[in-house]
């Protein structure tokens, strides 16, 4: 008798944290679209995929973007329960390339983590 409740128990709770989960997807994707500034670029350039001058990054609700470093293309949001991510991808002079980024959530203001250890990463400001 036990050890059922004991399963149901654990049923129940995996069932909350996926329902949690979709909550928070959802949020974030309403929440995500908007105009974002990158912020700390400042140092001495070593990941190429990334923009080391003023950038202006708009996501727009159909899941397209576009910035003067990246130009067009599309995003796209993945969600666990570790965090969320997003996914960028553009065409460059080679052909198709994509690039993935933590999203965090400070103090009511999104941002999009470029690289942690410099904090360089975009604001949403709109």
């Amino acid at each position: 008798m036990i050890r059922k409740k004991n399963i149901t128990q654990f049923i129940c709770l995996v069932f909350l944290c996926l329902l949690f989960a979709q909550c928070k997807k959802d949020y974030k994707t309403t929440l995500l679209a908007g105009t974002y500034v990158n912020r700390n670029y400042d140092y001495t350039p070593f990941i190429p995929e990334i923009p080391y001058v003023s950038d202006t990054l708009v996501l727009n609700d159909d899941f397209t973007f576009k910035s003067d470093f990246w130009g067009n293309g599309t995003y796209e949001i993945k969600n666990s329960l570790k965090g969320s991510t997003i996914k960028l991808r553009y065409n460059y002079e080679f052909g198709k390339a994509s690039y993935t980024a933590r999203i965090e959530e400070v103090e009511k203001t999104l941002k999009i983590i470029l690289f942690e250890k410099k904090n360089h990463y975009y604001e949403k400001i709109r």
